[in-house]
């Protein structure tokens, strides 16, 4: 009798191996995307302050420019900002025509813009709901030190 009860317990814990299988099968994708989404959280997190960091840098140069909006300084300041984004951002790089810059003479400010930069998800099924990128815009507005504010 007390061989039949150590085979019914043995029994009993082979079945309950297929049942492990199963529900790990039914959680691991959810611990996936999840895990995707966490990454993806952090990445987006950094590549908004990056853009926010190379906007400011840009802002920065130009506010000491005498003419920022000239086409000598504009092509000065999108060069700083694209070699201030190439240090940290894992995307493609930011291109001339994401870059704007404004100079409001009546205010006495002058602002740089970076529009649309397209980040990249890496959290997988997000192309089924169409979220492949999302457009980022980020700008800095400084004083303009040569203007003449009364």
């Amino acid at each position: 009798m007390h061989a039949v009860s150590i085979d019914s317990a043995r029994r009993g814990l082979r079945d309950e191996g297929g049942v492990a299988v199963v529900e790990f099968a039914l959680v691991a994708p959810l611990l996936l995307v999840l895990i995707f989404g966490i990454i993806d959280l952090g990445r987006a997190y950094s590549t908004l302050n990056q853009l926010a960091a190379s906007a400011r840098e840009g802002a920065r140069l130009a506010a000491v420019l005498p003419n920022p909006s000239s086409s000598a300084a504009e092509a000065q300041i999108r060069q700083t900002v694209k070699q201030f984004s190439l240090r940290q951002l894992g995307g493609p790089p930011v291109r001339d025509d994401q870059i704007a810059v404004t100079l409001d003479r009546t205010l006495g400010t002058v602002t740089v813009a970076i529009r649309a930069y397209p980040f990249q998800l890496v959290t997988p099924l997000v192309g089924v709901v169409g979220l492949r990128t999302i457009p980022i815009t980020r700008q800095a507005t400084f004083r303009w030190e040569r203007g003449a504010i009364p």
